[in-house]
């Protein structure tokens, strides 16, 4: 696990979905600030989500 994803958890979640598969898979972190935007995409390669 990297540096990044230690200090900001990741929840997978399956959005428009009534399970945990299908829908449009999203990678939700809860944070009292936006990260920068390196952080973000490191964060979404980490996921294998492109978004």
């Amino acid at each position: 696990m990297s540096d990044t994803r230690a200090r900001l958890p990741v929840q997978r979640l399956a959005a428009f979905s009534s399970g945990a598969r299908g829908g449009d898979p999203a990678g939700v972190v809860l944070a009292g600030a936006l990260p920068e935007d390196a952080t973000m995409q490191a964060i979404a390669a980490e996921v294998g989500f492109s978004e």
